[in-house]
Order: structure tokens, then sequence, then C-alpha cells
């Protein structure tokens, strides 16, 4: 059936792996979990390029968040105060058009 040299190299292989349980065992999870990180960054790389890529004019879009300063600490909200559309329209000479959705109590541009 096999030939006769890739019997031996199995059976050298697997005596080898065997008497040095340690170190093989090691090796398999750090493979293993060398795998996994690289296949979950992929995933997440994937998920995060995926957005907004239905428009035509996809590389065109942006959001604006704002950044509230407390006592020196500077926390980013999401939501902008509504009078941002007529200064972005002012402002901006490229944009198009501006678009807002009231969601859950929260304003997304």
């Amino acid at each position: 059936m096999w030939p006769t040299q890739l019997k031996n190299t199995l059976r050298i292989t697997l005596r080898r792996l065997f008497r040095q349980r340690l170190n093989t065992s090691l090796h398999v999870a750090g493979l293993t979990i060398g795998m996994s990180v690289c296949l979950m960054i992929g995933l997440f790389l994937r998920h995060e390029l995926s957005f907004d890529t239905h428009h035509r004019q996809a590389k065109n879009i942006y959001r604006v968040n704002t950044v509230w300063t407390d006592n020196g600490n500077k926390k980013p909200f999401m939501p902008t105060p509504y009078p941002k559309n007529c200064k972005f329209t002012a402002n901006l000479q490229y944009s198009s058009h501006e678009n807002e959705i009231q969601h859950f109590y929260r304003t997304v541009l």
C-alpha cells in the first residue's frame, strides 16, 4: 500500500511526538492559539471594512462626533447638537447633502 519510506517516516515522527509529549502539546497549543487569533483579526477587519460599501460613493460618507470636555476629561459622544446641519452646509463646499436620523433619543448624522 504505502511506500516503505513513508511508513518509516510516519513511525519515527509519531514515536518522537509520544516521547516529547509536553513539547508537542505546547507547540500544538501555540499553533492553535496563533491561528485562532489570526482568524479573529481577519474576521474583525472584514466586518469593519464592510460598512457602507453598498453605496455608490461610499468613500464620501463621513460621521461627525462630539467631544465633551468636563473638568479636563474628554468624552466622545455620537450625537451632535441640532444646528450643526446649517453650519456644515455653509462651511463645507464639498458637502452635497446631510442626513440626520433620530434614533432612541440620539441624533445620528
